[in-house]
């Protein structure tokens, strides 16, 4: 069996290829697997060592932003599975071998009685940071009501009132079907994703994830979670330890717009500024590390009033 892997990186992810490369490759040597990479090189240049047999390499002159990068690396994809990774991972070593029921799909169809089982687009495993604490990765389809629930905080006080994937922690001990996982590591078919047209190129960084996802329900596919794959992110190494809360907001409203329209649009920016300074006041008194970046965070989000 040939898997093809996406990696789209930019200048300061180059010292991070190499551990995400060999890890990808003990994973698929364990499942019995081959592994075709594809390598966008997004605003930067491809290392000389990586340019092997089964590595090729796809060169965009300026960073164009993650959904257009990996999109170009998908055109270049033939089989019929593949893999989207992000160059700060770490693949375990049973990852891969644990996905292999999605990708023969017969016997795991059977089991879950499930006769649209065939129509799975995309399979997220259990992502761990550094410290081995789950990552929520996890999320729930953006709306008015969801963007409610978080920026108020309802789903940290009242959780048996307010539910959200955010809150569901046994939901990352078991595999199910879930609306969206966060695009750091994609076990994806071809197929389903071509046919929605892959990522929407409008966003540069943060909810083309969700968008796809949401297109592909809207389409029939399935998303889902599985927690015995296992993978290691070393969260935000491209942008220096932090997020970006300009282009978090950014892209947050180009999701509304399209998918709601200017009403929900407004009303869910004025949601996520109030929640953003109520955050932005209860970090900024704190003098730690993660303290600082979430603040930072938040004032990046607060700063499109100024």
């Amino acid at each position: 069996m040939l898997l093809s892997v996406v990696i789209a990186f930019i200048d300061k992810d180059k010292q991070l290829l190499h551990n995400c490369i060999a890890t990808l490759e003990k994973s698929a040597k364990a499942a019995g697997v081959r592994l075709n990479f594809i390598l966008v090189a997004n605003g930067t240049s491809v290392p000389v060592n990586l340019l092997r047999n089964n590595f090729s390499a796809v060169k965009i002159s300026q960073n164009v932003g993650f959904a257009k990068a990996v999109n170009r690396g998908l055109a270049k994809v033939k089989t019929e599975w593949g893999i989207i990774a992000c160059p700060d991972t770490r693949c375990e070593k049973g990852t891969i071998k644990a996905l292999l029921p999605y990708i023969k799909r017969g016997p795991l169809a059977s089991l879950q009685g499930d006769p649209l089982f065939k129509k799975i687009a995309i399979v997220g495993p259990k992502i761990l940071e550094p410290d081995g604490n789950i990552q929520e990765t996890i999320v729930p389809i953006p709306t008015l009501k969801s963007i409610f629930i978080e920026q108020t905080y309802l789903y940290r006080l009242f959780p048996a009132v307010f539910s959200s994937p955010l809150t569901d922690r046994k939901g990352y001990n078991r595999a199910h079907r879930t609306d969206a996982i966060a695009a750091i590591w994609w076990l994806v078919n071809r197929d389903a994703i071509m046919r929605v047209g892959c990522f929407d190129e409008r966003y540069f960084l943060y909810f083309e994830d969700v968008d796809l996802c949401k297109r592909l329900a809207e389409a029939g596919f399935r998303v889902f979670y599985q927690p015995r794959a296992r993978i290691k992110h070393f969260l935000h190494q491209s942008t220096g330890g932090g997020a970006s809360g300009r282009l978090y907001r950014e892209s947050m409203g180009k999701f509304l717009k399209k998918h709601y329209g200017v009403f929900v649009y407004i009303l869910g920016n004025l949601l996520l500024t109030a929640g953003s300074l109520a955050r932005l006041i209860f970090w900024g008194r704190k003098n730690t590390l993660s303290a600082r970046r979430e603040a930072r965070f938040y004032r990046d989000i607060l700063r499109v009033w100024r």
